[in-house]
């Protein structure tokens, strides 16, 4: 009877859901009819996700279920509402392709050894579906596109601020574990991941405003946000950022500039990073506490840097906007290439000579890779000269799960069992860092091939923006802020568990729905517009039934370990609710023990 109360309880709370989102969207129609409230709102709640390392990056399901069923609510008003109009093709399969992940997760359930983390695992595929329709819904155009990635950016940006300044304030070893920076969001490459997110916008802004100090800003916040990421010691943060800048000098005009502005980012950031790494350098092994001082200083000389470094350029572009006659143009067009020339010369040489020998080091690296010789990362004085680390351990669990069950997978969740039994290290993980190799692990060729296809579906849309970038600013600006967005997640995501973070999730996102915006439609006509709406209700609905009961029970567990210590009989009750609302929940069962 308790459980089936329990149950009861979590299909009210989706009915109450999804009858919200009716109420919602007869209001909006009746009430503002022809209104395109999409656009603001979804620029909020980008800034919400550019803030999310504030609340741990919406990590946990009590932080993150309440967001999806509001998400969800929000899906059923725009249905019937708006009656949105299909996507275009690229945005119809990149939609597919993650309510695929989800509705596959859910159904990994009847053969996953653990039913509770496959709903969790469906759960968060549910919410990144409805967000994506919704942004695919309220960002129709490039104007909207802007609007969202701006926001997202800003935000972002934004805390950036924030936390440099917090450094500098009494107390600031607190936020770093392992002498590397690691909170508020609490884990050290999921924060340095956001604040990359954050850099390409800032590029395109030092690229494409038309205001030189607005230009020189964008150059300011990119130095900041490198800074940041270099207290991380994020190594995978910082081949991901070199990565995305090849890309985007490869495949969008208006290289020339974007060159420029990303030499003064990196000349910005280097006259910091000797401070920068002699934080992390300058802390023992054993602890790796960063000296105050030191912390303060290197703080110190970041915010010079950046503010040094937007001054020059916007300097550079103003004098740059000074007429000239068109045979001296000419010629300064072809000196500029000629410096840039020289300056990856020279770039190339210091590398090679702080290097050595390339292969020997390739040959070390690879070696500390598969040895799993973390000790050559933490003793070092810069995590950046290791390759050290128990990535590979990690995936070869993964690779070996995935043979057992090559086509449907382990189960949604499932591979903590497979870690468990054979690792070869002591460290507790609960994925395999890396979004590919986890699909393929739990979901199988499915999983694989629906990631793979939301890959695919943005790469097409990117690929959109970028021919059209040589003629038009506006769709030069989308492809380097947006397109650098979302290939960072893309690249750091397949080494690392951003996926999981749905407040990082979030940024990528809107930088998809910025990239997918626009063109035309798969197909048209009332009778399409209508599936549509009837789909995005359904997957409204399911989701909030995949979410509501677990997240009830969420709220139980934590109730009873905050009651614990002070009221054992009040934590019992709470645990009792937890395991009668998810009975699958480990963590419900070992709450009501530790009550009992």
């Amino acid at each position: 009877p308790a459980a089936a109360g329990g149950s009861r309880l979590g299909l009210a709370l989706a009915v109450a859901v999804v009858l919200a989102g009716l109420a919602a969207g007869l209001a909006v129609r009746l009430l503002a009819p022809g209104r395109r409230l999409g656009p603001p709102l979804a620029a909020l709640a980008a800034a919400g996700c550019g803030l999310a390392p504030l609340w741990h990056g919406l990590y946990d399901r009590t932080a993150w279920g309440p967001v999806a069923l509001a998400a969800f609510a929000a899906l059923v008003a725009t249905a019937v509402a708006a009656r949105p109009r299909l996507p275009s093709w690229p945005g119809l399969a990149a939609l597919v392709a993650v309510a695929l992940l989800a509705g596959w997760s859910a159904l990994s359930a009847t053969w996953a050894e653990s039913v509770h983390q496959a709903l969790l695992g469906a759960g968060r595929w549910a919410l990144y579906a409805a967000v994506l329709a919704l942004l695919l819904a309220a960002v129709r155009d490039d104007r909207a596109a802007r609007l969202v990635v701006a926001a997202g950016a800003a935000a972002t940006v934004a805390f950036a601020g924030y936390l440099t300044v917090r450094l500098a304030l009494p107390g600031a070893g607190e936020l770093f574990l392992g002498g590397r920076l690691s909170d508020p969001l609490g884990y050290v490459n999921g924060q340095a991941g956001l604040l990359l997110l954050a850099l390409w916008p800032a590029l395109a802004l030092a690229e494409c405003a038309r205001r030189p100090a607005l230009a020189g800003a964008g150059v300011a916040a990119a130095v900041l946000l490198c800074g940041l990421i270099a207290l991380a010691q994020a190594r995978a943060v910082a081949i991901a950022a070199v990565l995305v800048a090849a890309l985007l000098l490869a495949a969008v005009p208006g290289r020339r500039r974007r060159a420029w502005a990303l030499v003064v980012v990196a000349l910005g950031t280097a006259l910091a990073a000797g401070p920068l790494l002699e934080v992390y350098g300058a802390t023992s092994p054993g602890d790796r506490v960063p000296d105050a001082a030191l912390l303060r200083r290197a703080v110190l000389v970041l915010a010079l840097a950046a503010a040094g470094a937007g001054g020059v350029w916007a300097a550079l572009l103003a004098l740059a906007r000074r007429p000239a006659p068109g045979p001296l143009r000419g010629r300064l067009r072809l000196a500029s290439s000629v410096a840039l020339a020289l300056v990856g010369l020279a770039l190339a040489a210091s590398v090679a000579a702080a290097v050595g020998d390339p292969a020997e080091r390739a040959r070390e690296g690879v070696r500390q890779f598969k040895a799993l010789d973390v000790d050559a990362a933490r003793e070092s004085e810069s995590r950046f000269a290791s390759g050290g680390g128990n990535r590979y351990d990690y995936w070869r669990v993964a690779v070996e799960q995935w043979r057992e069950s090559p086509v449907a997978g382990a189960g949604a969740g499932g591979y903590e069992r497979a870690w468990f039994a054979a690792r070869r290290t002591a460290e507790d993980v609960r994925q395999p860092h890396s979004l590919p190799l986890q699909a393929l692990a739990e979901l199988g060729l499915v999983g694989l091939a629906a990631v793979l296809a939301l890959l695919a579906a943005v790469a097409v849309g990117f690929a959109r923006r970028a021919r059209a970038a040589g003629r038009d600013r506006g769709q030069r600006l989308l492809a380097v802020a947006a397109g650098g967005s979302f290939a960072a997640w893309a690249l750091h995501s397949g080494v690392d568990w951003l996926h999981l973070l749905p407040g990082v999730t979030g940024v990528a996102l809107c930088a998809a729905a910025a990239l997918l915006a626009g063109g035309r439609p798969a197909t048209s006509g009332p009778r399409a517009g209508g599936g549509y709406a009837a789909a995005l209700v359904a997957l409204a609905a399911g989701g909030a039934l995949l979410v509501a009961g677990p997240l009830l029970a969420d709220r139980q567990v934590a109730a009873a370990s905050s009651a614990l210590a002070t009221s054992p009989s009040a934590a019992l009750d709470s645990a009792v609710a937890a395991v009668a609302r998810d009975g699958a929940s480990l963590e419900a069962r070992h709450a009501e023990a530790a009550a009992r």
